[in-house]
């Protein structure tokens, strides 16, 4: 079952801190682009990071479900599994941390556990749609200073699609994905970074 999922945050009160009012490549908060039901915001730059703590509406959860802080990637991919789960992955401290942390999802009150499988980019393995594509540490690039993940939304006939947020901060140019990533010999390539590889959900009676 797929949530649609709206977001209540304090940011409309607060207002994001001065770093990430100025040289924005779009508006801190606008929405830049949705996948399925899912919106996604630009952070107005990559240097923005705002503390302010997303909750995201879900079915039950009154006060909302946490999601991350906005608008990093990390808060797009776990409100992405919400959306597409029903369940949420725990803290991680950046997006390349993902790769060896999120081993299992759960609903928000802890229950109902699934398993989460790392793949290597250049396994036996392809991505498939849901699949959560994560990206090294690389501290030459402000981009992918603490990595970056990104969801698959589609496979094409040389790769996938990505749906992803804080990444380019600008309007998707495509309905329903940002960009796309070539499979090339079985292997994802992004000539912006190293990718480690994908987490994908183990789906059994939920």
């Amino acid at each position: 079952m797929v949530f649609t999922l709206s977001v209540l945050s304090g940011l409309a009160l607060a207002g994001p801190p001065p770093l990430c009012q100025a040289s924005c490549l779009t508006p801190f908060g606008q929405v830049i682009g949705k996948a399925g039901d899912v919106i996604v915001r630009s952070n107005c730059s990559v240097e923005c990071v705002d503390p302010t703590p997303i909750m995201s509406a879900h079915p039950g959860h009154p006060d909302g479900v946490y999601t991350g802080i906005g608008w990093q990637c990390v808060e797009f991919a776990r409100r992405a599994w919400l959306s597409q789960y029903g369940r949420v992955f725990g803290s991680v401290d950046t997006a390349a941390d993902m790769w060896t942390a999120v081993r299992t999802i759960a609903k928000p009150n802890g229950e109902a556990v699934l398993p989460v499988v790392a793949h290597p980019n250049g396994g036996s393995v392809l991505p498939a749609v849901g699949d959560l594509v994560i990206y090294a540490v690389d501290p030459a690039q402000r981009s992918l200073r603490f990595g970056h993940v990104g969801l698959v939304v589609a496979l094409t006939d040389d790769g996938v699609a990505l749906a992803e947020q804080n990444w380019s901060n600008q309007p998707w140019p495509h309905a329903g994905f940002s960009r796309k990533l070539k499979n090339q010999a079985g292997k994802l390539h992004d000539p912006q970074g190293t990718i480690l590889g994908w987490l994908s959900v183990q789906q059994g009676d939920q």
